[in-house]
């Protein structure tokens, strides 16, 4: 198969089958694209070096997540941003020194870029456009950046999605009003109700530009800066498509790309036959070099063929399972102390190592290069890493669980009239003392209750001489809370408030906005998440969390609280499937290695599909403990000796693993809190009560 003549799609498509044509088609791939992400890594940083590693690892994420489906859509824009996304990475590690200034001081402004895909700005909220541009079929999206942003030539955009130069024309025409009524669509759904009595003035205004309508509408559109950008917007989209587009998709840098690629040419270069473009291996090279073994290094020009780039020494990269090299190869290279259990590679090189480093994995000679394989989906053996030796097993969690796809456009009206529902319940009698599942006992000093605690809770009183409608003493819990989201309330920009008055709101993303349930929780359909700007736990001394929700699914984990470290969750409050439990995870260290040991509480009961459960999770510093409570019962105490900081976002829905979207929430989330303290059992106790 000529895999010069097949679209992006069929060549992800392939690389996503493995087989004998996944490094033809990912080589081919790479000639089309991996030049423009090279050029706009080497702006985001001082030293060609760098640039050659920002660029192979925005590359290789972009990659693998086409490839295990978790994102969908035009592949440049999103290898693009993935520069942003691990650009991001970078600028929370050692590697910041060898960002762009300019870059590094526009992270730290607007927050980290997350997860790499083709319109986010990760917790910095995306625009409009951003989102209507996500929503496009692919094809759209194609010919809106390589026509309208990057200026190239309709036969050569046309060859990215096997269509003719005549179709191109067509289509982009057609792409221009996708994207207008897919960004009059959000509009809409976004409003609140004085901006719907303007709707239809701020369409035709957009459109016109009447004299008539801006005395109407003047008024409205200086009170309401969202209609006012939506009258600006909409104008661009007729008129200036491209360079809209290109701000929305790469909020850094994203003009001064477009015109780059309309001077240089990037998809000219790279689509036509023989160009040798480089990219992360030799070109020419259709496949590996090394049968035997699922994983192979590929010889490179020194440099990536970069003028004065020295070569670097870089580990191969995992080919995908059931994918057999070409036949004809010399033997394998990758030392068999690489394979963990089971004969699989154990994955390519840790994010934020530069290319002058050594990345050696044996064998190789200077000037070894390395090819951004991706693995096609599949599971990986997770070694759960428990101090207890009779919980120590190998499962296979599922890998790849959907990143937030194709790039957090909101839909749905969530400007709910009306008051929030109360979730206060009825006094609900005391619960029975509780019986630890595990052999393990926890001790009083680790259960006691706080001095608030009622002494006579759960036993027998006297009637009182009159009814009493105040509930039964129980422990002041919540009013310290460092944050409370009870997802009574999300307004129109996708924002939910801190109803502990710490001004902690949080941000909805996803696809399509998480739902409203009924009674103030939110649905969520594992590619949603509501984010914090900034960590709102200290992980390095003690904390709590607690959250009620309801599993749609029990066949897959998924995590219901987390905070981001720079690799990946500090702590994880979730659902392990391979268990069929509950977990309080926190890990030993940050590191991206889903296999890293970390403490763990679980839970001795078995969570069922379509029943909601409370939670707290709470790591007690002091006593060197975490322990998981599930609806106020203590399920398991256990020891930890190190912690660490993580200064990421707080998430609620979803985890982080390799800077990248893990083990999403499908289901509903209600009454999430976190504390700068341990709670004891009492007050874990209250919060489930308080929360039914």
């Amino acid at each position: 198969m000529d895999c010069v003549r097949l679209s992006d799609a069929e060549l992800l498509a392939l690389v996503q089958q493995g087989g004998e044509l996944y490094f033809p088609a990912l080589h081919e791939l790479e000639q089309r694209h991996f030049r423009a992400v090279r050029t706009f890594a080497a702006a985001g940083t001082v030293r060609p070096a760098a640039a050659d590693e920002l660029a192979y690892q925005s590359w290789q994420a972009a990659l693998r997540q086409h490839a295990n489906g978790s994102v969908s859509g035009a592949l440049r824009p999103c290898a693009l941003s993935s520069v942003l996304s691990t650009a991001s990475v970078w600028a929370r590690g050692q590697e910041r020194s060898v960002l762009n200034r300019e870059l590094a001081a526009w992270i730290e402004t607007n927050g980290p870029v997350m997860l790499g895909n083709t319109a986010t700005a990760g917790f910095r909220r995306p625009s409009l456009v951003a989102r209507a541009f996500a929503v496009l079929p692919c094809r759209s999206q194609t010919v809106l950046w390589h026509g309208a942003v990057e200026r190239d030539d309709s036969g050569l955009t046309g060859r990215l999605i096997s269509m003719g130069p005549g179709d191109v024309s067509v289509l982009t025409g057609h792409a221009q009003s996708e994207l207008h009524n897919a960004y009059v669509h959000l509009l809409r759904n976004g409003m609140d109700h004085e901006c719907r009595l303007f709707h239809h003035l701020v369409l035709a205004y957009a459109d016109a530009r009447s004299l008539d309508i801006a005395m109407d509408l003047a008024p409205h559109l200086e009170r309401c800066p969202r209609c006012s950008q939506a009258v600006a917007d909409l104008g661009r989209v007729r008129h200036d498509c491209g360079a809209l587009v290109a701000q929305a998709l790469l909020p850094w840098g994203g003009l001064e790309h477009a015109a780059r690629a309309a001077n240089e040419g990037f998809t000219q270069e790279t689509v036509m036959s023989g160009s040798g473009v480089p990219g992360p291996h030799t070109p020419g090279v259709p496949g590996p070099d090394a049968p035997g073994v699922p994983g192979w290094d590929i010889p490179a020009v020194p440099g990536w063929d970069m003028p004065g780039v020295p070569g670097s020494e870089m580990p191969a990269m995992p080919s995908p399972p059931g994918m057999g090299p070409p036949a004809g190869l010399p033997p394998a290279r990758l030392p068999a102390a690489a394979l963990p259990a089971g004969g699989r590679p154990s994955g390519g090189p840790a994010p934020g190592r530069l290319a002058g480093e050594s990345h050696r994995t044996g064998g190789s000679s200077a000037g070894r290069g390395r090819h951004a394989a991706v693995g096609a989906g599949g599971t990986r053996g997770r070694a759960k890493g428990r101090r207890r030796a009779d919980l120590v097993v190998r499962g296979s969690a599922v890998a790849g669980v959907c990143a937030v796809a194709a790039a957090f456009a909101f839909a749905g009206d969530f400007n709910n009239g009306g008051e929030p529902q109360s979730k206060e319940s009825a006094p609900a009698p005391a619960p029975p003392a509780e019986a630890t599942p595990s052999s393990k006992a926890p001790s009083p000093s680790r259960t006691k209750p706080t001095a608030s605690a009622s002494p006579t809770a759960g036993k027998t009183r006297p009637a009182p001489p009159k009814p009493s409608t105040k509930p039964p003493s129980e422990p002041s819990v919540g009013a310290d809370a460092t944050v409370e989201w009870l997802f009574n309330e999300v307004d129109g920009d996708g924002t939910t408030p801190d109803s502990s008055d710490n001004s902690k709101e949080g941000t909805l993303f996803g696809t399509s906005r998480p739902s409203p349930v009924k009674g103030g929780a939110l649905a969520f359909d594992g590619d949603q998440f509501v984010g914090s700007r900034g960590p709102l736990v200290d992980t390095s001394g003690s904390f709590s969390v607690s959250a009620r929700v309801k599993l749609d699914r029990t066949d897959v984990s998924q995590t219901v609280v987390s905070q981001d470290a720079s690799e990946s969750s500090g702590f994880m409050l979730q659902y392990d499937a391979d268990e069929s439990q509950w977990e309080m995870r926190i890990p030993e260290e940050d590191t991206d290695d889903e296999d890293a040991d970390a403490d763990e509480a679980v839970s001795g009961s078995r969570p069922r599909a379509g029943e909601w459960t409370h939670l707290t999770g709470v790591y007690d510093d002091a006593d060197d403990e975490v322990r998981l409570y599930v609806d106020g019962r203590l399920g398991e105490t256990v020891e930890r000796e190190d912690d660490f900081d993580s200064e990421g976002n707080f998430a609620v829905g979803r985890g982080l693993l390799d800077n990248e979207f893990f083990q999403g929430v499908d289901g509903a989330i209600d009454d999430v809190l976190a504390f700068g303290r341990p709670v004891s059992s009492a007050e874990a106790r209250a919060l489930a009560r308080k929360s039914r």
